[in-house]
């Protein structure tokens, strides 16, 4: 007659006993958010039982589990579209979306209901937040970067700072940028696609999830990335980039450096957050929509919810530059290459948010895996 509850491959499962070994066993997969509101959720997930499980005939001691695919995602909550009782000799329900429906059985109908009501309201409550958040977003976006306004100048030069601690820069316009992946000796020219945003989210970056961004860092100066940290020779370095730009000015910062990959860091940023924007579907045509309009949804936008964390879409940034240089690197590619790479990168994200990861966490190990899979593959063809 007991429940409890259990965690298996990140999924919230539900398990119900009958009182005795005859009876039948309930499961039930639940939705799984990483910061539940528990005074509303917990009271109804720990009553709910959905999956029903029989005893097969002539094996008391062996349980046979019945569990058909996932009924309940993000994605359904968002297609729901109502819950009806069936009256039969035997209690049943049904379960409508847009785009399907289906007739289940249980004996706790009434509990299932509250259940569903309870994730319905937290859905639609993290889906406003996010959205909220993105018009925010998408204001910072259109504000553009004013090398006369003191803070957006103040905010670059921290940026440079936290990166290069140990090397100054020789003026305000300086070849040096190209280190960070600017394109030419200004980076305010690069900042137009996403005007004040691009920096604020390569300051995240740098700030917040400085062992992420050193990977990339390191990845795109070789090297070079010991000597820029290093107090006795950045100063060196800095007046050899000098130098050596202003006899060469076009030269890109791998190609100065005669080492690291050759794409740059910071206009990667800034065509990722490009295609995080794709991703989501957001346009100035639906950015007056209420959070509540269905233009909102998108697989992306689940996974924001459902992550329910303040910096979900900076964290998912993030993860999207190391699958960037994952990619590169794998394919030893050039400059010439950086549009197919970012192609394959938001085809891989594509199919990634397709199969419903749950967290922040989740994403990265799918990352992880693939890397682990390059390695492998590289390692066949040695």
């Amino acid at each position: 007659g007991g429940q409890f509850q259990l965690q298996k491959k990140n999924k919230n499962i539900i398990i119900a006993i009958g009182p005795s070994p005859q009876s039948t066993i309930y499961i039930c997969n639940c939705i799984s958010y990483n910061n539940p509101d528990l005074s509303i959720l917990e009271k109804f997930t720990r009553q709910y039982t959905f999956f029903q499980v029989q005893y097969p005939s002539g094996s008391p001691d062996f349980i046979q589990v019945i569990i058909p695919d996932t009924i309940f995602s993000i994605r359904d909550l968002r297609k729901f579209c109502k819950i009806s009782e069936v009256k039969n000799p035997q209690q049943y329900f049904k379960i409508e979306w847009k785009d399907k429906q289906l007739i289940l059985s249980t004996d706790q109908y009434d509990s299932f209901e509250l259940m569903l009501g309870c994730h319905l309201t937290f859905y639609k409550k993290k889906k406003v937040q996010q959205v909220l958040k993105l018009k925010r977003i998408w204001q910072r976006k259109c504000e553009k970067y004013d090398t006369n306004n003191t803070e957006h100048e103040n905010k670059l030069l921290h940026f440079w700072q936290i990166c290069f601690p140990h090397m100054n820069l020789i003026g305000r316009k300086s070849p040096q940028w190209k280190l960070l992946g600017f394109q030419g000796n200004d980076p305010a020219t690069d900042f137009r696609g996403m005007g004040i945003f691009a920096l604020d989210t390569l300051l995240y970056f740098a700030e917040k999830r400085r062992s992420l961004f050193d990977i990339l860092l390191k990845a795109t100066l070789g090297p070079a990335f010991v000597d820029v940290n290093s107090c006795d020779k950045a100063s060196a370095m800095a007046e050899s980039i000098v130098g050596t730009a202003m006899t060469q000015p076009t030269m890109r910062a791998s190609l100065i450096l005669e080492r690291g990959r050759d794409y740059p860091l910071s206009v990667v940023g800034i065509n990722c957050l490009q295609a995080i924007f794709t991703l989501l579907g957001v346009t100035s045509k639906i950015i007056d929509y209420p959070s509540s309009s269905e233009v909102w949804d998108s697989d992306l936008l689940d996974f924001l919810c459902m992550c329910d964390e303040e910096f979900a879409f900076e964290d998912f940034f993030c993860h999207m530059m190391i699958l960037f240089d994952c990619i590169w690197g794998f394919r030893n590619a050039t400059y010439m290459d950086f549009t197919n790479i970012m192609e394959q990168v938001t085809g891989i994200l594509t199919r990634w948010l397709d199969s419903r990861p749950w967290c922040m966490e989740q994403l990265s190990d799918l990352i992880k895996q693939y890397q682990g899979l390059i390695k492998r593959t590289n390692a066949t063809k040695k």
